[in-house]
């Protein structure tokens, strides 16, 4: 696993630099399969509009287009990625059907939604919140690697990854830390 940070900037300067290094990252995986997790289906059409790899891209636009989509990337012979804010769950990317992963930012959950705000709200809401984001993290970059033969390259672009992993080590599991190799400045 590689993590790969970014600075901060505004978010057409950031989502700009997130295009360009997921499509270098997509060019060094030029004949396998891949995933490219999004937090937004904002991004996920952001990204497919400016890539330079948009003839390997495949994406649905809404939660009702996923499982489709799903079954079009496994059934291509094709070196695709697929791009989207929903493959936390429900997709089995072994073998070569998944063999490197994007997670392009922290899957924190959204504080405008009512639930998520009043949760934060209450005492402990910080933490969960952020044992929230590393399950999520967790599980986004598990999607490629799904038994004891497999493998598959992840790397992590937003630059809070660094600072969640020093605050919290202790909750991510030994077998993915073992695996987690830190990159700055790609």
């Amino acid at each position: 696993m590689t993590n790969i940070i970014l600075k901060s900037a505004g978010r057409d300067e950031t989502w700009g630099k997130l295009v360009k290094v997921t499509d270098k990252i997509i060019s060094d995986h030029l004949n396998v399969k891949g995933l490219v997790q999004t937090t937004s289906y904002e991004f996920a059409a952001y990204f497919c509009e400016l890539s330079l790899n948009g003839q390997r891209l495949i994406t649905h636009t809404n939660a009702n287009e996923r499982d489709q989509c799903i079954k079009n990337f496994k059934e291509s012979p094709l070196p695709l990625v697929m791009v989207s804010p929903s493959l936390t769950r429900g997709f089995d990317g072994k073998d070569d059907l998944c063999r490197f992963i994007v997670v392009t930012k922290i899957p924190y959950p959204n504080p405008q939604d009512p639930q998520i705000s009043r949760r934060l709200r209450e005492p402990g809401g910080q933490i969960w919140y952020t044992h929230n984001a590393i399950r999520t993290i967790i599980q986004e970059t598990s999607r490629g690697n799904r038994h004891k033969h497999d493998y598959c390259e992840t790397y992590i672009l937003d630059m809070e990854f660094g600072k969640i992993f020093s605050a919290y080590k202790g909750i991510f599991p030994k077998w993915w830390k073992a695996a987690l190799n830190f990159e700055n400045d790609k």
